[in-house]
């Protein structure tokens, strides 16, 4: 990634954050990102320690309109993380929003 001067992203990506650290069972769900104007989207899964036998799946959704309906972005997934093998790690994405809808966002299913 390009930083300016002052450290600041480069002016053609978004990097935001979606949903707040927190330990979850369930599924969570972020509100629509706006990405208009923006090139590329940074997505970062932050997973801290996993309770033994636990799982995350985590995808991206897109749609025309804020509160419209989303569907997923074929192939914008993380791979299913399991406590085993990948607690306590962050793992990136870089999507190109060239062809994607104006509103992303993203979906985790958290499972124990």
């Amino acid at each position: 990634m390009q930083a300016s001067g002052s450290g600041t992203p480069h002016s053609n990506n978004r990097k935001v954050q979606f949903i707040a650290p927190i330990s979850a069972s369930t599924t969570l769900t972020s509100t629509g990102i706006d990405c208009r104007g923006w090139k590329n989207l940074d997505v970062s899964l932050m997973v801290g320690v996993m309770a033994t036998n636990a799982t995350i799946d985590c995808k991206l959704q897109e749609s025309d309109t804020l509160g419209g309906s989303y569907a997923d972005i074929t192939g914008a997934a993380f791979v299913q993380k399991v406590a085993a093998t990948d607690g306590a790690l962050i793992y990136s994405a870089d999507v190109n929003l060239t062809l994607r809808k104006r509103f992303i966002k993203v979906v985790c299913a958290c499972a124990a």
